[in-house]
């Protein structure tokens, strides 16, 4: 038997952003792929795409709520439409994250770096997911079926809700470490000396065929002259 389906508005999978239903596209970053909010079934079982092994059901906290999917062995997680969007409503109303008991492997536990750059299969309907940097600028890496869920790799998803807090709180706007700001800069910088290389390029390639324009003029005008000085003689 299911459980009842989540009361939360319905929250982007791509950046945690609002969308007004599970047709309509997200008001913050525009991902328009239609979404499917119904939890999933008591009978379904699901597996990890990375360990093979079956996923654990972890609750929220409240009784008859969501329900996130947990891998005991390398504690990645898939995500329904309907739990991602309980878990970003209930810290948008300013309650405690239900994710406290998400915390990372124990060092020396992660797994190895080829595994978790490994294609990822939607848990629900083994279809292919879509590999993107969530919300762009959270630095979270997130494999997401654009209709049934996310799937987070150990922690990933505390860091990803707290990105959406965080950017909610300063209403739309990311504040960026001190880090990701000289990032920026620096991205800014050599996008700009690139489009200043480009536009001295372009006027020297300009100056060029002028020069050889009015070179040609010359030249025509020269052969002229001399046709016209034979004429009269």
């Amino acid at each position: 038997m299911a459980v009842s389906q989540s009361v939360y508005p319905i929250r982007c999978l791509y950046c945690g952003g609002a969308r007004a239903s599970a047709m309509a596209p997200c008001a913050v970053c525009g991902a328009s792929s239609p979404c499917d909010p119904r939890p999933v079934g008591g009978d379904e079982r699901l597996a990890c795409p990375r360990c093979r092994t079956e996923l654990a059901v972890v609750g929220l906290g409240a009784a008859g709520t969501a329900r996130v999917f947990r891998c005991a062995g390398c504690l990645g997680c898939f995500t329904p439409v309907d739990a991602w969007s309980e878990i970003l409503g209930r810290m948008s109303a300013g309650e405690r994250s239900p994710l406290g008991g998400f915390v990372p492997l124990p060092p020396g536990k992660e797994l190895p770096a080829a595994v978790l750059l490994s294609n990822v299969a939607c848990p629900r309907c083994r279809g292919g997911t879509d590999r993107v940097s969530f919300g762009v600028r959270s630095q979270v890496t997130a494999d997401i079926c654009a209709r049934h869920g996310i799937w987070f790799d150990a922690v990933e998803i505390v860091r990803a809700a707290q990105f959406v807090r965080k950017r909610e709180d300063n209403r739309g706007v990311v504040p960026m470490s001190k880090e990701q700001w000289s990032e920026e800069r620096e991205h800014t910088l050599a996008t700009e000396a690139r489009r200043a290389a480009v536009a001295i390029a372009d006027a020297r390639d300009q100056r060029e065929a002028n020069r050889r324009r009015h070179d040609a003029h010359d030249a025509d005008c020269d052969t002229g002259d001399a046709a016209a000085w034979l004429w009269e003689k």
